[in-house]
């Protein structure tokens, strides 16, 4: 799921700009759970932003958005698989556990590219935030909102997301 990968590297990359602008610190916040990366992001988002309630409401629809994705994918890459074919329509069955209880996702062809183009959508939304070059194109903020949002940017020691870099690097000559 290297889309997802691309959601979470931009979602990593910001939480860095985030924690690094309000100074506060979680030992080996990178090696949690993106739940609890997640939770972090919750409760460090009104100190960084409180100023900037477009950017509040933007990333708080963002990170909801994030809850149904990352379950979905969870049961998909760690659960178990059956493929289920009949002549109407073949089905990929996912089956895992969430918080102890077992979830089973249902998905036709057509369902997983929705899901893949879902994915794709949040990570390209949580990358228009990463990218100090991308910022004029987040949806319309306020020029303080923008301001603001550059500052935090700027504190980011990794400012280049998975998803820039892939979309920055040459393609090989053909031979």
């Amino acid at each position: 799921m290297i889309a997802w990968g691309m959601f979470d590297k931009a979602f990593e990359d910001f939480l860095t700009a985030v924690l690094a602008h309000t100074g506060n610190a979680y030992k080996g916040w990178q090696f949690f759970s993106f739940e609890q990366r997640r939770g972090i992001f919750e409760t460090e988002l009104p100190l960084c932003f409180a100023e900037a309630p477009t950017i509040m409401a933007l990333l708080k629809d963002l990170i909801a958005d994030s809850y149904p994705l990352q379950i979905k994918r969870n049961v998909l890459v760690h659960g178990t698989i059956t493929l289920q074919i009949n002549p109407e329509r073949p089905l990929l069955i996912a089956t895992g556990k969430y918080k102890k209880q077992e979830i089973t996702e249902t998905f036709t062809s057509d369902q997983i590219d929705d899901f893949y183009y879902a994915i794709i959508h949040l990570a390209g939304r949580m990358a228009q935030f990463v990218r100090p070059d991308a910022v004029g194109f987040v949806p319309p903020l306020p020029s303080t909102e923008i301001s603001l949002l550059q500052a935090v940017l700027s504190k980011n020691p990794t400012p280049q997301s998975k998803l820039s870099m892939i979309s920055a690097r040459p393609r090989p000559s053909p031979e």
